[in-house]
Order: structure tokens, then sequence, then C-alpha cells
């Protein structure tokens, strides 16, 4: 008779236990199941490379890119190594849609070449206006002027950064009902574009595109809203940069200017350029000024502009003010939470602009939420400037403000809190919130004793 016996180390070793079994089904570890996760996240994070990597890239400049570009850089080339990322891009060839490429080409059309003239007399017997010998150089040849009519229109298009939006639409108010003007579609703003970045959007390629397929005669552009910076891509090898303002960066920066004007000029068009924006912290350096003159030890500073300009290209421009103040509401609110703050406190005084009035101030009020308290709200306007004179800080807060540059000429005065909502439907609030929240700055400051004071006497 056979006897199965087991030796003292089979004995002593533990049986791993089978997996259990449901429904027919072996069930997996939640271990196994996070690593099959994590390959499949791996596999895609590879297929798709070259768009998180061209995603990183255009981003705007700061730590936050250069650590993105650090894992996303090696992750492409291992990606374009094992070929990973062709199956990407023959689907979006057989779709229609163009690759994840950066293109950072500036393709601008040669300078013209000198024309050789002739002289028609001996230069050193030739006199001169101011009597040097040196011929005076011919004028040069006043363009043909072209006369547009109802049926040879002159056909315009208005582009640029997001700041073109509310001029453009002036542009095309101021022509009204002109038949002898044809209007090549809507104003072409595009947000958080510019000359300095085409590899966020290539401007140089495209209007070369437009131009050649629109047959345009006038354009107007707009750009520097989003040209404030260090970083920029495109540039020519061998050139390098300084920094913002410099003078190197300048000399490319013109050079970009020009070559866009000649990618227009060169197909028989006509350039009209809207003056530059404000590109420096005027706004800012305001800040920081009043924070010395008052005592105040600490400043936020928040970006908005690219976020007033899709207000006003959005949603219904009457409302523009309240729209946006609800907006600083908001980043106000999420501040004061960083802050532990139990109040917003506003310089809004009643009556004196469109967005103080009481309906205006319930609109606003509405969205808050911390009380606002507003200490000037029964002065007299004149009452305040005063003051402010007083005080030191009526030279610093004089001056434009990029609200009045977007705003409406009639803005309205007597909104509905429900007009307001149904026109806040048409914007992602969610999403302008969060992309001024994350170029939020803070500054601190060393202050030089207390604030200024009133004294009695001005203060009553």
């Amino acid at each position: 008779m056979a006897v199965e016996t087991e030796t003292a180390g089979e004995a002593r070793r533990p049986r791993t236990p089978a997996p259990p079994i449901e429904d027919g089904r072996r069930l997996a570890t939640a271990a196994r199941a996070l690593a099959v996760m994590a390959l499949a996240l791996f596999i895609a994070a590879l297929l798709n490379a070259q768009s998180i990597y061209k995603s990183v890239y255009n981003q705007p400049e700061g730590t936050q890119r250069e650590v993105a570009l650090a894992f996303a850089g090696p992750l492409r080339e291992v990606s374009m190594a094992l070929r990973l990322d062709r199956p990407r891009a023959w689907f979006e060839s057989a779709i229609g849609r163009e690759h994840a490429t950066i293109d950072t080409e500036i393709v601008l059309p040669p300078l013209p070449a000198p024309t050789a003239t002739t002289p028609t007399s001996d230069p050193a017997t030739t006199k001169s206006p101011t009597g040097d010998g040196i011929p005076t150089p011919a004028e040069p040849a006043e363009p043909e002027r072209v006369l547009f009519t109802p049926k040879d229109k002159m056909r315009l298009w208005i582009a640029g950064d997001s700041l073109v939006i509310t001029p453009g639409y002036a542009v095309y108010r101021a022509l009204g009902r002109n038949e002898a003007v044809e209007k090549l579609g809507d104003v072409d703003g595009r947000v958080a574009t510019g000359l300095t970045r085409p590899d966020v959007f290539n401007w140089f390629r495209y209007v070369a595109e437009q131009v050649e397929k629109r047959r345009i005669h006038t354009v107007v552009f707009c750009f520097g809203g989003n040209d404030d910076h260090d970083l920029m891509t495109g540039v020519p090898k061998g050139v390098s940069l300084d920094g913002f303002g410099g003078l190197k960066w300048t000399k490319e920066y013109r050079r970009r200017v020009g070559g866009l004007m000649d990618i227009v000029n060169q197909a028989g068009g006509f350039v009209v350029w809207l003056g530059l924006p404000i590109t420096d912290d005027a706004a800012a350096i305001k800040a920081r000024t009043l924070c010395g003159i008052l005592g105040i030890p600490s400043l936020y500073v928040v970006r908005v502009g690219e976020a007033f300009a899709e207000v006003a290209h959005e949603a219904n421009r009457r409302f523009y003010f309240i729209l946006t103040k609800r907006l600083m509401v908001r980043l106000a609110d999420a501040i004061a939470d960083l802050e532990a703050a139990e109040v917003l406190v506003t310089g809004e005084n009643l009556g004196q602009v469109s967005s103080q009035t009481v309906a205006s101030l319930r609109a606003i009020d509405a969205v808050a939420h911390h009380p606002i308290l507003r200490p000037l709200i029964g002065f007299d306007k004149q009452e305040i400037v005063d003051r402010a004179k007083v005080i030191g800080t009526y030279e610093v807060s004089k001056g434009p403000e990029i609200c009045d540059l977007l705003g409406p000429p009639r803005p309205s005065t007597h909104a509905r809190l429900d007009q307001i909502l149904a026109e806040e439907t048409k914007l992602d609030l969610p999403g302008l919130v969060s992309s001024c929240l994350s170029k939020l700055v803070s500054e601190k400051f060393k202050t030089n004793g207390p604030p200024a004071q009133l004294s009695s006497r001005t203060a009553g």
C-alpha cells in the first residue's frame, strides 16, 4: 500500500492561498490593479507625449513651466525613440487634424533690394539745401490712392491679441453701413497670443495665409498685451537676447513688427497699427507706491487683463463694469480666505460711476462671501480728491486704468441681478478665477513708520 508523505521542510513551507474567485472570475489584488493602472497611464502618456510636451512648452514662463519641461522632455524623447508618437500622428492625419507640433518658425518676406540711382550731375558740384555738397535724396513716390466703391469694396480685416477686440468692434461701429467696405468676418482677437510666442500661436504664418487667401486691402493690427516678458521663441540661430525691454530684445521685437507689416504691404495691403498698450507693471508699481505711503505691509498682485478682455468679448458690454467688479470680488474673497480676513474694504463712492449706483452695488454685493465695507460711500468726489492730496496719494492714484480701456461708452447703471446672472452664464467663471489666481503674486514690504493719517482739522 502506497503512503504519501511530505518532508519536514515541505510541511513548514507556507502555501500561497489561491486568489479568490467570484462568479467564476478570479479577483486581483489592489496592488496588482494599481500596477496595471500605472502601466496603462504610462503607455497612454507615451502615445500622447508630443501633445503633452506642446501643452507644457506653451505655458507662461516660470518655475512651473521649467519643472514640467524636465518631465515632459524626456517622456517625448522616449516616445519618439520607440516611435510611439506615430499612431497619434496617423490618426490626426486621417481625420484632417493638425499634428501637435511646436511651430516656432518665423518666415518673413525679404526686404526689397535698394534701387540703383544714376546721378544726373556731378555730386561734387551739386548743391544741397544745407550747403554741404551732399545731394539731397529724392523723395519717395507717393503711393497710389485707390478709390473704393460699393462695386469695388475695400476688404477690411481686424486681428491681434485679446486687446484688439474692443477697439476692433469700435471700428466696425464707426464704419456703420458703409457700402464701400467689406468686413472680413468677426474681429479676429486671440486671447493669450502675441509676437513673442509663435509656439502658442504663429501670427506670422497665419497672417501670410489670410492675406493670400482673402485678398485683403486693409489690416488693423493690435499686439503687445501679452508680450511683456523675457521669454521669446523663434529667435534666429546665433541671436542672443537680453531681458524684456533690453536693446537686443527690442531689436528682435522690432524685426517681428516690421516683418508682419511687410507681409501685408508686399501683398499690396495697407496696415493700420493700433498703439501698443502699456506692457510694463505700471499698475503694480502704483500699488506698491501707495503701500509705502499708507504703511501697508503686504500686497497681492493679480493680473486680470485677459479675464477682463474675455468678459468684454463674451458678455453684453453694457454690463461690463458690474461683471468685472463681481469677478474682482470673487478674487478678493479667495485672497481674504488666504489671509483669514473677515471683511473686504473698497473705495467705492455712491453714484460716482456706473458700477456704483445703488442697483449696481446690490448686484456686486450679491456675489460676496465676506461683508464689503465702503468707508467713502457717502463722500463728495471733491472731498475725496482733497483728502487724497493731503495724505499724498492723489498724484499716484490718478490716471487711466485697464477697465476704462475695455469698458463700453454707455454702461448700464440700473442692472437687475437676474440680468447679471444671465450674462455670467456666457462666461467660464471658475476658469477665469482659477487662471487669475494661478498668477497671484504676494509681496511684503518694510514700512517706514505708521500709515499716513489725516489730522483732526482735515478729517473734520
